[in-house]
């Protein structure tokens, strides 16, 4: 959990979030330090009052599990388009970044429709994902499943 949370999170956004806290901790610390700092008080005081937590808490308490994602209540405004599905209702309004799912992703986590979501991405996947990767391969390069295919390439 902190390797994600170090992946999610800038130096800058974890001293913010120190910050919003009122825990002290110096830029001379590493990240590491940090969010097992931010972790330890979170458990210690407990979860910030909805009203108090600001848009970057949130997404680091999710990231953290500390809360759950059924749980949290989106507040950014999400960007959207209607697109034509087979459903009842003909059409179904669905976010810009549908089909980009992403397990990683805070707010793919939060997003009411991520289950279909990450069903039509698994569907679009090319059929050499996570099969072979050649990092000199144009069509690799410019793939944009190329970092997880890399690592499922290479795990093997």
């Amino acid at each position: 959990m902190i390797r994600e949370l170090m992946r999610q999170f800038t130096k800058k956004e974890l001293l913010e979030l120190a910050e919003d806290l009122e825990v002290e901790v110096t830029e001379a610390q590493s990240s590491k330090s940090i969010i097992k700092i931010l972790i330890a008080d979170l458990d210690e005081n407990g979860i910030p009052a909805e009203e108090d937590s600001s848009q970057l808490m949130d997404d680091f308490l999710v990231t953290a599990e500390l809360i759950d994602v059924e749980d949290y209540e989106e507040e950014e405004t999400v960007t959207t388009t209607v697109v034509t599905t087979d459903s009842e209702d003909g059409a179904e309004a669905r976010p810009q970044c549908f089909s980009f799912y992403s397990d990683k992703d805070p707010a793919c986590k939060r997003c009411k429709i991520s289950k279909s979501c990450s069903e039509i991405r698994l569907q679009i996947l090319p059929e050499c994902y996570g099969k072979s990767f050649d990092k000199h391969s144009e069509e690799c390069k410019v793939c944009i499943e190329n970092i997880t295919c890399r690592e499922l390439v290479n795990k093997e």
